[in-house]
């Protein structure tokens, strides 16, 4: 199932890395601080490491629709289609992080490959937040059972250590969303 070399990421937590090694059901990566883990292979999945890069191309052409983004209704006079970056950073974004928003076909999707989804639209959505200083974004997760809402705060307490930038997070208001949404705040 996994191979040396393969971009894999762990399920319940907020690690991706390179596998190192596979023994019987056993496979051992190295995370992306150089750290070589351990874990079942049921534990992990493949990722295409090109669905994390972010290239400079790719930031200029950012739209909101692009990434399933809706400008913040409150921002008076805004224009719809291509976001300039000097104009991003001062917006509100918000993403549905649903499966059903992010993919059409999800019937023979497992819970794990599932999740893994939605946590690389939230993870994109982030870096292209952070990259354009966006102060806020709204991380639109739904109430279930929570492990969507844990897999993002993991997130986000390992990006405030890496990326060295300030990052609170708190309910969304419970009057658009219910309690179904997160809201990010970041300080440069």
């Amino acid at each position: 199932m996994f191979s040396v070399g393969d971009q894999v990421a762990v399920i319940h937590e907020a690690i991706e890395g390179v596998v190192l090694k596979v023994q019987s059901k056993k496979v051992s990566i190295e995370d992306l601080d150089g750290f070589e883990r351990i874990y079942n292979e049921k534990d992990i999945v493949k990722i295409a490491k090109t669905e994390y890069e972010i290239d400079e191309l790719d930031v200029r052409e950012v739209s909101a629709y692009e990434i399933s983004a809706t400008p913040n209704k409150s921002i008076p006079n805004q224009k719809k289609g291509k976001i300039q970056p000097e104009q991003s950073r001062y917006n509100d974004f918000e993403i549905d992080l649903h499966i059903e928003a992010l993919q059409e076909r999800k019937a023979f999707l497992s819970n794990g490959e599932i999740l893994q989804i939605q946590m690389m639209a939230c993870r994109m959505f982030v870096e292209k937040a952070i990259h354009f200083k966006n102060k806020k974004v709204v991380l639109i997760h739904g109430k279930g059972q929570g492990v969507l809402k844990s897999e993002i705060y993991l997130y986000l307490n390992r990006l405030e250590e890496t990326k060295h930038i300030g990052i609170t997070y708190e309910s969304g208001s419970k009057f658009v969303y219910g309690d179904g949404a997160t809201q990010v705040n970041f300080f440069y």
